[in-house]
């Protein structure tokens, strides 16, 4: 008498529960390199916006106590160049200029996503795609 263990009605579940598995396993895969690639990148230009906000007290200040608009735009565009993230190439103030509030300056920074090269992965029935994010925005401020 010959005993049916059942194995032989199992042929090809393997590849197809691969088939059916492998697609998520990818997307959660490249949706944490996409976004660990985003983090990176922002920290990189909080860093670089409190570098440049810092740089601006070492300049000279007029009767106010305040220094030039255009030495201010100088010195972050010089630290924007050190960093090698120079305006325009890569990251851009976000309003044009920094803002001078009373003693207060704010250094805005962004970078949009399309710069950083990123491919983005569109599926079928996901509203968005991944990474869904258009730019990265940091702002430091300090009191001068």
């Amino acid at each position: 008498m010959k005993k049916i263990t059942g194995r032989g009605k199992q042929d090809g579940a393997v590849a197809i529960e691969f088939v059916i598995v492998f697609p998520l396993f990818l997307m959660i895969f490249y949706a944490i390199v996409s976004y660990s690639i985003i983090f990176v990148g922002m920290q990189n230009l909080h860093s670089v916006s409190a570098e440049a906000a810092r740089a601006v007290v070492s300049l000279e200040r007029d009767e106010g106590g305040l220094p030039d608009i255009d030495d201010i735009e100088g010195v972050i565009e010089e630290v924007l160049l050190e960093r090698g993230v120079g305006a325009g190439e890569l990251a851009d103030l976000c309003n044009g200029s920094p803002a001078l509030i009373g003693r207060v300056l704010e250094v805005c920074l962004q970078i949009k996503i399309d710069d950083l090269s990123l491919p983005q992965l569109k599926l079928p029935g996901i509203p968005f795609s991944i990474p869904h994010l258009d730019t990265i925005t940091s702002t430091s401020s300090i009191r001068l």
